[in-house]
Parts: C-alpha cells; sequence; structure tokens
C-alpha cells in the first residue's frame, strides 16, 4: 500500500516541475552570488601622501647619560607607572581618568610609557656603537585636548624621546620631533594648534630640566 502510494505521487511530479524548482534555486544562488561580486567590486583603495614640516629639537648637555636617564625616569615616575595601561582599559568615566592620572603623575605632565634600549643590539653589528634609549612618555590628559581636534594626532601621541651618548666626547643628546611640527596637518585648525603649542612647551620644560647641568 504504501509502495503504491509512493509511485502515485512519483507519477504526479513532472520533469517539467523538477526542472523549474532547480532553476529556482539556481537563479537565488546567482543573485546572492551577483550581489556578494557587485560589493566586492565597489570596494576600492586609494593612497595619498601628505607633506608634514617636522621639526627635528635637540638638546646637548655635558651631563653624561645615566644622570640624565636618572632624572627622566623620576619626572615621569617610571616606578610606579605599572598601573597606567589597567588605568585606561578600567576607567569608566573621564572623571575616574582625571583621577588616577593626576594620582599617578603626582602632579606632573608625562608619565612613563615604555622604553627600547638599542643598544646592546646595536653592538653586535658596531661594538663603538653609543648607548642609545628611545623613551615614549605622555598624558591621556593631554593627548585628548589635540585628539579631539584631529584623531590623526593619536600617531604622535604619546611623544618619543630619543636619547644618546654623544660621540667622541662627554655629554648626551636628547632629541624628539617638535609636537606641533607634526600634529598640526591643517594648517587652518588653530584650536589644535594651541593645544599641540602647548605640548610643546610642556616637552621642552621637561627635557630642559633633565638635560642642564645643574639642577636647581
Amino acid at each position: 500500500m504504501e509502495c503504491t502510494t509512493l509511485t502515485a505521487i512519483i507519477r504526479t511530479i513532472s520533469p517539467a516541475s523538477v526542472l523549474w524548482r532547480f532553476q529556482t534555486e539556481l537563479d537565488v544562488e546567482y543573485k546572492y552570488l551577483a550581489s556578494r561580486i557587485r560589493a566586492i567590486s565597489l570596494t576600492t583603495m586609494t593612497k595619498s601622501i601628505t607633506p608634514l614640516n617636522a621639526q627635528l629639537v635637540t638638546f646637548t648637555t655635558t651631563a653624561p647619560i645615566s644622570q640624565v636617564l636618572e632624572r627622566l625616569d623620576r619626572e615621569v615616575n617610571r616606578d610606579n607607572a605599572g598601573g597606567l595601561f589597567p588605568l585606561l582599559r578600567t576607567s569608566e568615566t573621564k572623571e575616574d581618568l582625571q583621577r588616577g592620572m593626576i594620582e599617578m603623575t603626582r602632579g606632573n605632565n608625562f608619565i612613563f610609557f615604555l622604553q627600547m634600549d638599542h643598544t646592546s643590539w646595536m653592538r653586535l653589528y658596531d661594538k663603538d656603537a653609543p648607548k642609545t634609549v628611545v623613551y615614549t612618555i605622555g598624558n591621556p590628559l593631554v593627548a585628548q585636548t589635540m585628539m579631539q581636534h584631529d584623531m590623526r594626532a593619536a600617531y604622535y601621541v604619546p611623544p618619543r624621546i630619543l636619547i644618546k651618548e654623544r660621540v667622541g666626547t662627554e655629554g648626551t643628546e636628547v632629541i624628539y620631533h617638535l609636537p606641533s611640527s607634526v600634529i598640526v596637518i591643517d594648517g587652518d585648525n588653530d584650536v589644535l594648534r594651541a593645544a599641540a603649542e602647548n605640548l610643546d612647551e610642556k616637552l621642552e620644560r621637561l627635557i630642559v630640566k633633565v638635560t642642564e647641568t645643574e639642577l636647581k
């Protein structure tokens, strides 16, 4: 009985109906693939190059590099900077961040982010390579005054500072890009320029303090 019923059902299915169903499913699949191809074809990539009038600032001091680094560590509160990244991750309000940063910086303008010491590996290639260290220091409270007006400023904040021994003589060089010369890309952004020039001043005061030969 069941076999007879199944045979009857099969007889009612015409080849034309099977073909129609197959064609319908094929059309749906084709339309989906076509939409995906159109989406891919509409995805484009462009490249632009924006000239910058970058200025490199160099402070030269007779103070030895060990002394400069010791002073810098103290000014950026390196020993107590371990809580910086947890603070950035966990702050739920700007007030939380402000309180945490004021406590961490102890009222100074900058906090230690990280250090890259190029000395050891460079001496594998040049045994006389001078001691060379790059510090990244900053302050989110200062950074936001610029990033609010141009998020591209994030590429240059927190700023980096190169500290290296002078070659052939005693002393140290401290080198960095003048923040306003690389952060202000659009010349008519006066608010951004004012904030970046404020960072210029803060950074210079710090470097003068760590490089002066006689601390006041």
